[in-house]
């Protein structure tokens, strides 16, 4: 589909660039239609990671592009694999796709509801958080983003993002479902983020296909955009996972969980807030750009986190003078020192 409807492998060609275009592999009867699912994202990272280990990949180059059930994958993925020791996109490009599987299914004729079932494993009334950790918005019975939703696109905030749609595409639920992607990353800071629009010409295709896409304007802007490790962030996490150096033990599986952070690097200090379904927060200070040296103190602000979290600090290579809390010396702390934590 790449090949024949668009010009993105010429363009990688002309520069020099790797192009991978794996298949949306799902579940059998509906084997290429996986969209966002587990199946879907799985065969992509097992694709990801074959081509990193046989190809000269210049790891903070990766970029994402994804149509239709594409987008919905593409920006599922990019929010879920966001561990520094994996493949990572630098930036993404989101093309009229669904945000939200639960409207979508609810949207859907019998068959597509089945093909969904199938590779959801049932109905949102029974799998509903299967529904929505493959998902980046919450959506209300308006198809308007849920204020205080469960809403993955937060974990977008340090991707910079391009959203692309036909204003006449004849899918009109996902033109909504791109439109309300749009608005909540532009209202939430998340980004940067910014939107293209055009009128299709594709009637053949109901005007819903690759063709509005401007492709050497999408790449010049993906060669402009390295991957940067984010200051903050609002994490929510649908899995023990490593999120941006942060690997976080969930209290509850099948759940999500919740974790805000902000570093301050002039001040060697990490903030951590918010962290609902959290059991420990096992982090490498020197990985995240704070420093564990002898002599300089590394403060850590947890006053906002849930009681019994417990915190990890890898790469401690020795035992600490001392440990203090609240400014005054605390005996509520261990060292292993074979461990280094």
């Amino acid at each position: 589909d790449i090949i024949a409807h668009t010009t993105f492998w010429d363009e990688c060609l002309a520069r020099g660039w790797y192009l991978l275009a794996p298949l949306s592999r799902g579940m059998t009867p509906y084997d290429t239609h996986g969209g966002s699912t587990l199946n879907a994202q799985e065969n992509t990272r097992a694709a990801l990671a074959w081509v990193i280990r046989h190809y000269s990949i210049d790891r903070d180059r990766m970029y994402g592009v994804g149509f239709s059930g594409g987008a919905s994958l593409v920006a599922s993925y990019a929010n879920r694999h966001l561990d520094p020791a994996s493949p990572m996109f630098a930036a993404m490009v989101f093309h009229t796709g669904s945000s939200d599987l639960v409207d979508t299914y609810n949207a859907s004729n019998q068959i597509g509801k089945d093909a969904i079932e199938i590779l959801l494993g049932g109905a949102p009334t029974a799998m509903l958080f299967e529904y929505r950790r493959v998902a980046s918005l919450e959506l209300d019975a308006a198809q308007i983003w849920l204020s205080g939703g469960d809403h993955c696109a937060s974990n977008l905030g340090s991707i910079p993002t391009q959203i692309w749609y036909a204003t006449n595409d004849s899918h009109a639920d996902l033109v909504q479902h791109t439109e309300q992607l749009f608005d909540w990353m532009n209202l939430n800071g998340n980004g940067p983020v910014e939107v293209h629009t055009r009128v299709s010409l594709d009637a053949a295709n109901n005007f819903h296909s690759w063709e509005i896409l401007d492709e050497t304007q999408i790449c010049d802007w993906f060669a402009l955009q390295t991957l940067t490790p984010p200051l903050s962030g609002d994490l929510l996490i649908d899995r023990d996972a490593t999120y941006h150096d942060y690997a976080v033990q969930q209290d509850t599986a099948g759940a999500f969980s919740r974790l805000s952070f902000a570093k301050t690097l002039a001040t060697n200090e990490l903030a951590l807030t918010q962290t609902d379904n959290v059991q420990t927060i096992t982090l490498s200070p020197d990985d995240i750009g704070l420093f564990s040296i002898s002599g300089v103190l590394l403060t850590l602000n947890l006053e906002a986190i849930d009681r019994g979290d417990v915190i990890v600090l890898e790469g401690i290579e020795s035992a600490p003078i001392g440990v203090l809390r609240d400014g005054a010396l605390s005996a509520s702390w261990t060292y292993a020192a074979a461990q280094q934590t």
